[in-house]
């Protein structure tokens, strides 16, 4: 005999003390799944839980079971919600290596068969995801699974290409459009360690020629009027006053000298931790409160808040 409610969900008929206890692995299998507090949709909701996630049933009843999460939460969701097998979703993800070494396995499993050992910055890209694992396939045709938490979906920052010292330009140069000044003809070994004294208003100066720049598209490894990413924008803008930097995030960490956030200036490069951990996203500052950076291919060039994600820190060339 079972019970139903209005929405025709089935109701638990066996009180809770008495639910059979359990300590067995199962996997949501219900999109938009939530946990209640009793084993009754009418009670509080604890949490949504999503598809896919894996969780230990701790009590069973006749409809309905109680469950722990990883976090150590507790409370119930209706059984036919709970898989005993892994929950695959599809989905298509370019994902990179995010350690020294990461074990591509043939099953899901720890204990499965070993595929191959892949090096950190590897490119994967991951067609299928179950709870705590990835289904990959490797640019060379390995397939296999991965732990998710070992990988990133921040690509690697673009190899440092050897610098090439920009020549002086007596107006400020084209491309960029609104610059003003003069050219400074510094390269990258004169900038790394120390700043570039102020001629003129040149923090102003590299803020007009990032706002020029807006609009323009997102290509992963430019840096011209036409096309730019995260660094190449950078690079690109102090290149219109003849400085050259390194087309490369976490290199532009060390460029010019380290300052505060509470003393920020217009035209200052602004480093981020985008969530590894590390400099994965660079920009210029250009007063207000506002940057512009290259976002990524769906934004291109646009104004972003400095403080949208952790700053790693703040570098000026021109004091």
């Amino acid at each position: 005999y079972q019970e139903y409610d209005e929405a025709g969900l089935k109701i638990e008929l066996l009180d809770p003390m008495y639910f059979a206890p359990d300590e067995t692995q199962y996997y949501i299998q219900a999109p938009d799944s939530i946990i209640k507090e009793e084993p009754d949709m009418s009670s509080m909701t604890i949490q949504p839980i999503p598809m896919g996630e894996g969780v230990i049933r701790i009590g069973i009843g006749d409809s309905w079971s109680k469950i722990r999460t990883e976090d150590g939460v507790e409370g119930y969701v209706l059984t036919d919600t709970l898989s005993y097998e892994m929950v695959w979703q599809a989905i298509y993800r370019d994902v990179w290596v995010d350690t020294d070494s990461l074990t591509l396995r043939a099953e899901p499993s720890t204990e499965s068969e070993v595929v191959a050992t892949l090096s950190d910055e590897t490119h994967l890209v991951a067609d299928n995801v179950a709870d705590k694992w990835y289904h990959v396939t490797t640019d060379s045709g390995l397939e296999g699974y991965v732990y998710i938490s070992y990988t990133t979906q921040t690509p690697p920052p673009t190899p440092t290409p050897t610098p090439t010292p920009v020549p002086p330009s007596n107006n400020g140069g084209g491309g960029g459009g609104s610059s003003s000044g003069g050219g400074t003809g510094v390269d990258y070994n004169q900038v790394v360690g120390g700043t570039y004294e102020n001629t003129g208003n040149n923090g102003q100066t590299i803020a007009n020629i990032a706002e020029s720049m807006l609009g323009v598209s997102y290509v992963w490894g430019a840096s011209s009027s036409s096309a730019v990413d995260c660094s190449g924008l950078v690079c690109y803008c102090y290149a219109e006053l003849g400085v050259t930097l390194p087309h490369y995030s976490q290199s532009l960490c060390s460029v010019g000298e380290p300052v505060s956030r509470d003393n920020v200036q217009v035209g200052d490069i602004v480093c981020w931790d985008t969530g590894g951990g590390y400099c994965g996203h660079v920009g210029i500052y250009v007063g207000g409160g506002q940057c512009i950076d290259a976002r990524g291919v769906n934004y291109g060039v646009v104004y972003g808040d400095i403080d949208r994600h952790p700053i790693v820190t703040i570098r000026r060339i021109f004091t």
